[in-house]
């Protein structure tokens, strides 16, 4: 018989056989399914057998019933005591500590979910367990997530020790090795898991052991010591160190409180190493503290001018200053090298003005003067006072001027003196009062220079001292508003101020070199002219009946314009309009209680 007749009287033989196979893997999918269904009918409105919620049987309970039960036993629970070992370290934590809120209806909803909800594979297997073994789930509850991480905190101060790693310390300029020390450390993610995982168990009294894992250090003792022999060579070296003229000596005393030991690898043995290191900060201000003795500011010369001569008053200054970054790291190098010379790197800065001559001061390039008639004394002091501090400045080419930043700090040490002046709207004594006649003078001889005027504040009110002409004031409070300009000339711009007492005038005369600029300025236009408010009365306990006290003039408000353009070989170098608005003011006076008010007219 051939092979092919063979296999076609084997498939005959054994076709029965398939056929009662296929009929038990019918039979026997059909009594599972049923099973399932009369399974779930029997518990239609039942949870499945053997469901524990928290340690809580529910099985074969209804909803109600089980919400009742669970409700029962969390109602005990809330004196439960969770007892945390760590290591040699116990910890109780109860419910209350971390505010834990048990949800009975959610617990049941979960239990009555198990066998019923999820894909079909898990909706069997859980099934299957609720007839052959059990269903276990946790409790539904809420908790204060900062208190419970607080307390964690508490557990992991008290458990976790962190390593120390071998080292050297430095005790009397002798290096020695400190061994190294093992610690230890919580798995934090697991012990709150274990944590409020024992708090879903629903037991009055529960044990969560947390595993305290040991940390061994990374240097040991035997690492460490391969840096002695370079720390005591370091430690017995000095270092002299010189700069202008100046010498020092970083001794051994000195090294030793800049020495750091910090972790390294060695990358030939590929394992952790101790490396000696200048600590860099404390390197900079030991160098920041010498440098304190070398640093010299560099000084521009100053001048004079009277009777067309120039003299010097002060003379110019050569800058000295150590260049402490390029200086760390260069003595740093020379520290682990064990050099004994160190010269110090200092940067020379020469001063820009070195001569009158040499720098195009040499003209009167502008000018202007106004007058304080019937200024008071304290006024006086303050005018002159802050001519003194603007004398002698001199003005690089492009460098912006600001009046403030001259004559400050406004007070009793630089001759100030208290004296009326216009802030927040009311006129009342400060130091410095009345500068503002040097800041408006200062505005004119810019102006007439042909400057550049980049920050001009106008009074909130007119002030007879600044007229005639209106507009042309410009006020100054430290430290807003300022009167800035810009010498946009190619030479330096001395600055000379004059005060002449008999005849209440001030006097600033810009001295540089002329070029070939025009001056167009506008006279100041007066409009919208407004009369003062009716003056305001105020009763005062420090006034006798009867007395009346002025303590404010009256003053119209206006507005007023001029324009200003410069311009300098055909190119237009300013083109601005000077705009002014000053509010009306009321008199004001003061009175004694019981004194009759005049009428106002």
């Amino acid at each position: 018989m051939s092979k092919k007749n063979n296999l076609k009287s084997n498939i005959l033989i054994n076709k029965p056989i398939l056929i009662k196979i296929g009929l038990v893997v019918i039979a026997a999918v059909v009594a599972v399914f049923s099973f399932v269904l009369v399974y779930n009918l029997s518990y239609s409105g039942l949870i499945f057998p053997k469901t524990y919620v928290g340690g809580i049987n529910l099985g074969s309970k209804t909803l109600v019933q089980a919400k009742v039960l669970l409700a029962q036993s969390m109602t005990q629970i809330d004196n439960k005591e969770i007892e945390i070992v760590a290591g040699e370290q116990k910890f109780v934590l109860k419910p209350s500590d971390i505010d834990i809120k048990y949800d009975a209806e959610k617990s049941v909803d979960l239990a009555w979910s198990t066998g019923r909800k999820g894909n079909l594979i898990k909706v069997l297997k859980e099934q299957i367990w609720s007839v052959f073994a059990s269903n276990r789930e946790q409790a539904s509850f809420t908790y204060s997530s900062d208190k419970f991480e607080s307390k964690l905190k508490e557990i992991v101060a008290k458990t976790d020790i962190p390593e120390r790693d071998a080292t050297i310390e430095i005790v009397n300029l002798e290096p020695k090795v400190m061994a190294e020390k093992a610690g230890q450390k919580i798995d934090q993610e697991k012990a709150r898991n274990l944590i409020l995982a024992s708090f879903g168990d629903l037991k009055l009294k529960s044990q969560v052991n947390i595993v305290v894992e040991t940390i061994q250090p990374k240097i040991v003792a035997s690492v460490a010591s391969e840096r002695l022999e370079q720390t005591k060579k370091v430690l017995n070296n000095k270092i002299t160190l010189t700069g202008k003229d100046k010498t020092f000596t970083l001794e051994p005393k000195d090294i030793a409180l800049l020495i750091d030991f910090v972790q390294a690898e060695d990358l030939v043995r590929r394992k952790p190493a101790l490396d000696l290191e200048i600590n860099q900060e404390k390197l900079k201000k030991y160098l920041e503290g010498l440098a304190k003795d070398i640093n010299q500011e560099a000084k521009d010369a100053k001048f004079n001018i009277a009777n067309g001569k120039v003299s010097t008053f002060q003379l110019a200054q050569t800058g000295y200053e150590v260049e402490i970054d390029k200086a760390v790291g260069e003595l740093t190098t020379a520290i682990l090298d064990q050099k004994t010379k160190y010269e110090l790197p200092i940067k020379v800065v020469e001063p820009e003005i070195k001569s009158a001559a040499e720098n195009g001061i040499k003209e009167i390039v502008g000018s202007a003067t106004t007058n304080y008639y019937n200024s008071s004394t304290n006024r006086r002091r303050n005018i002159q006072a802050g001519a003194k501090a603007l004398h002698g400045v001199i003005v690089k080419p492009g460098e912006e001027f600001s009046t403030i930043a001259h004559i400050t700090p406004v007070d009793a040490s630089n001759g100030y003196v208290p004296e009326l002046v216009i802030i927040d709207n009311q006129t009342k004594p400060e130091y410095g009062g009345g500068l503002c006649q040097v800041s408006s003078t200062l505005f004119r001889a810019a102006l007439n220079t042909g400057l550049k005027i980049t920050e001009r504040t106008n009074h909130s009110y007119r002030v007879p001292y600044y007229e005639p002409p209106i507009g042309m004031d410009a006020t100054i409070y430290e430290p807003k508003p300022d009167f800035k300009f810009i010498n946009n000339m190619d030479h330096p711009i001395l600055i000379q101020a004059s005060v002449d007492n008999e005849a209440s005038a001030i006097t600033f005369t810009f001295y540089g070199t002329k070029d070939d600029r025009k001056v167009e300025m506008s006279k100041p236009v007066a409009y919208d002219i407004t009369p003062a408010p009716d003056p305001i009365y105020t009763e005062s306990d420090t006034l006798a009946q009867g007395e009346i006290k002025r303590i404010d003039t009256a003053h119209a408000g206006a507005k007023a314009d001029f324009t200003y353009k410069v311009t300098l070989l055909g190119k237009v170098l300013q083109d601005t309009n000077f705009h002014s608005d000053y509010t009306p003011w009321p008199a004001k006076y003061l009175y004694g209680p019981g004194t009759t008010i005049p009428p106002i007219e």
